[in-house]
């Protein structure tokens, strides 16, 4: 049988450090991915994701399985690796100019130093926003 613990605010053992549930729930991602583009795209972990999509060379779409409220909310993502040359950066990683976001999906687009779109190997995005 399922319960419900309702609460306004979490606390810790000696009434310290309290915290409104409205933060928790407005503060934690909504969905999260560790993915490859190497090949075929595959998640190596993730929360919420639906599916990964490959939308060409350095170009993918995160599909998540339980959409957005709107389309008003965060997408951020990071890439430090490329097929044969590992790098540290988010320059070129972002969402894909002139692509319209849904509530469900962002396309997102990573390129090397050079500014050339690169399938990289170690991506990393996340989410925030309200759920519908």
């Amino acid at each position: 049988m399922a319960s419900i613990l309702r609460v306004d605010t979490l606390t810790d053992a000696s009434s310290n450090n309290s915290t409104a549930m409205s933060t928790i729930n407005q503060g934690t991602a909504k969905s999260w991915a560790d993915f490859t583009m190497a090949s075929t795209p595959s998640a190596d972990d993730s929360f919420n994701l639906a599916s990964i999509t490959d939308v060409g060379t350095g170009k993918m779409g995160i599909v998540v399985t339980s959409v957005f409220a709107t389309v008003n909310y965060a997408a951020q993502g990071y890439t430090n690796g490329t097929t044969g040359n590992d790098f540290n950066s988010t320059a070129g990683l972002g969402l894909k100019q002139g692509q319209s976001v849904t509530t469900s999906t962002s396309t997102y687009e990573f390129s090397a130093y050079a500014g050339s779109y690169v399938d990289a190997i170690h991506n990393y995005t996340l989410t925030h926003g309200d759920l519908a």
